[in-house]
């Protein structure tokens, strides 16, 4: 409908516009209303001709014999219709019934008035137009077979009233007609049917009756110039439009030119405009669809190759848990072996714990990366150290470069501050993954940590001696679901996440990763540098003093006489927790669910609670809420696996 609404702006010389579906039912239809107020919408022309023409042949415009309109109108009409293609099928149609305005002033404006009486007939018969008061139009054009006929020649006849005899000569010419039939080019079957009263030059014939064949001959050919200049002026344009327009559906998509006829009729000139908007409506919609096409044929390439790294990626990480999982599957069996030594055994829980670390780190990587990429990774800035924060990565891989003959050496320049203002675990598990990076890929020589400044802006660059990274390689890092090199992976492990995770955690913190330069066999440069809040000192990024005290209490080392109420629906947990409590001197007390463990709490005289959060019949939240509501005030800790903020928090 709004298509058809913007498309009347154009099209004002149509009385009326419409677009119906396959079946025929008026869609669009401008006026939307008839004159008697009812809506025009759901119209049906699936019995008109011209429906079924251009269903028949989609291709062709179609011009239809005149005919009387629906929705309210009800005044003689002739449409010109085109069909279009929806899904390599027939969709419907776009109609305009032409105004006949212009025509009916052509015929009715002779030369002189009363010179000759013009008819206009369409393919079926009827009448579209006439200046005869006795003809009507939407009516069968019947002078002919009320009236004797006789031939001449040329398409010229002569044609009198029926039932006059031919026994008084001068009687029966003062009452005849001499008229001519002419074929409209352009439109089949429509004809111009031009006669001349032969009353009005009675006098002139009887006075110059020796000049009666030159004034007939005069007469013909006023009758051939006035039908050739009607005829040309409305089928002309129109004939050539219809040549133009043949086809148009593939002329448009193979771009072809279209030669427009012109017209000085002004409703033929406006049917051609409109044609010419159509058209070009049409071709910009083809175009639309064509770049749609490509797009979306672009976006689904983009999505399956997204789809296979995803999978590849699943697969790997798939291949890093079950790794350390089988190794600590593994090594447990072999503790509960009976023939095992107790040197093996501290052997195994060794490689058993290694493992668990390796496992547990993995896990974070994927919660933190997945906080990252959903924008809940909440970050905690404080004060640090920036020299203790190195000396504590020394210390965790000196060993580790050394067992692999490697040095690991620092370098700060003594005018670099040390006070530093951000994320402290977020810096650390940057410098974890370059360093832990660096080594794992470094088979000689050894790591350099270089820190280049650190005022409002800190700058460390990670220089290793290792593999390098190819060119082709290099283009790859830092996409998620994406190995730099695949061989790599399988020869050394791991899955990618570091670099990626870390990328996004320096632009959370401010500032971003890169690497600076790589070459096969020379060995990799990273640097990154993140924002120094120590410039703001805001209030927020200072410690609380809640979290000053926790700092400056030490950590208890002796529970002797304290009960502790655990509650754990777990039996290992139950275990586990127990025995570090036991070792500690604590008594303790086992509930296995928030209800067991409010009816425990209110009856007993613990001096703590470990509290699970998640458990079957009540939960922790419930009952913490639960013994609060009954006034116990004593300590309650919350116990989750839950690694997300806001688990904590709440």
């Amino acid at each position: 409908q709004r298509f058809l609404l913007s498309g009347t702006e154009v099209w004002k010389d149509f009385s009326r516009t419409f677009i119906t579906d396959e079946y025929g039912t008026a869609i669009a239809f401008s006026p939307t209303l008839d004159k008697k107020g009812v809506s025009t919408l759901g119209l049906n022309f699936a019995d008109r001709s011209f429906f079924k023409a251009a269903k028949k042949n989609p291709n062709e415009i179609q011009i239809s014999d005149v005919y009387l309109a629906r929705g309210g109108i009800f005044e003689p009409v002739f449409t010109v219709t085109a069909a279009y293609i929806l899904n390599h099928r027939f969709g419907g149609i776009v109609s305009g019934s032409l105004d006949l305005e212009k025509i009916r002033e052509i015929l009715m404006s002779p030369p002189e008035p009363g010179i000759y009486f013009a008819t206009l007939v369409d393919a079926s018969g009827f009448v579209v137009s006439a200046n005869r008061a006795t003809v009507k139009v939407m009516e069968r054009y019947a002078e002919m077979e009320r009236s004797h006929v006789q031939s001449l020649y040329d398409g010229f006849f002569q044609i009198w009233p029926q039932g006059q005899g031919l026994n008084a000569p001068m009687l029966e010419w003062q009452q005849s007609y001499l008229g001519r039939e002419v074929l409209l080019r352009g439109l089949p079957g429509w004809k111009l049917i031009i006669e001349i009263p032969l009353e009005p030059h009675q006098g002139l014939l009887m006075d110059k009756y020796n000049l009666s064949m030159a004034f007939m001959l005069a007469i013909a050919v006023l009758i051939l110039a006035a039908s050739q200049w009607v005829a040309g002026r409305i089928a002309e344009p129109l004939t050539q439009l219809t040549l133009q327009t043949t086809n148009l559906p593939d002329r448009i998509e193979r771009n072809e030119d279209i030669l427009w006829p012109r017209s000085g009729l002004l409703e033929v000139g406006a049917l051609v405009q409109n044609f010419r908007m159509a058209m070009q409506l049409l071709k910009k919609r083809f175009q639309d669809l064509e770049l749609s096409h490509v797009q979306l044929e672009h976006a689904k390439d983009e999505a399956e190759k997204a789809n296979r790294s995803k999978s590849a990626f699943l697969a790997n990480i798939s291949h890093e848990i079950r790794t350390p999982l089988g190794v600590i599957m593994g090594f447990s069996d072999l503790l509960l072996a009976k023939n095992t030594s107790e040197r093996e055994k501290q052997k195994y829980i060794l490689k058993i714990k290694r493992n668990s670390e390796q496992l547990s780190v993995l896990v974070n990587d994927i919660l933190d990366l997945s906080k990252v990429e959903s924008g809940h990774l909440q970050l905690e800035i404080i004060p640090l150290s920036l020299r203790g924060l190195i000396d504590e990565l020394r210390s965790d891989f000196a060993q580790k470069a050394a067992l692999r003959g490697l040095w690991l050496k620092c370098e700060i320049s003594n005018g670099t501050p040390d006070r530093l203002i951000t994320d402290p675990l977020r810096l650390k598990q940057i410098l974890w993954n370059l360093l832990g990076n660096a080594v794992k890929f470094t088979q000689s020589g050894g790591v350099m940590i270089s820190v280049l400044r650190c005022d409002e802006r800190l700058e460390i660059e990670v220089k290793d001696t290792g593999i390098g990274i190819a060119l082709v390689d290099q283009k790859k890092l830092f996409r998620i679901f994406t190995q730099a090199d695949e061989s790599m992976t399988r020869k050394y492990g791991g899955t990618g996440l570091g670099l990626v995770l870390s990328k996004r955690l320096c632009q959370l913190l401010g500032g971003d990763l890169s690497l600076k330069e790589s070459s096969p066999g020379r060995g990799s440069t990273f640097a990154f540098h993140i924002k120094n809040h120590i410039a703001d000192e805001l209030v927020e990024s200072q410690p609380t003093e809640a979290y000053r005290k926790d700092l400056e209490q030490p950590a208890i080392t002796d529970l002797n006489g304290v009960k502790v109420l655990l509650v754990e629906d777990s039996e290992d947990n139950q275990f586990f927790i127990s025995q570090i409590l036991k070792g500690k001197g604590a008594e303790v007390e086992v509930a296995v669910n928030g209800s067991e463990a409010v009816a425990k709490a209110l009856k007993g005289a613990h001096d703590l609670v470990i509290m699970d959060l998640q458990m079957p019949i009540m939960d922790g939240y419930t009952a913490t809420q639960l013994l609060r509501d009954n006034n116990y005030n004593r300590p309650i800790v919350a116990l989750t696996a839950h690694a997300m903020s806001e688990v904590r928090d709440k």
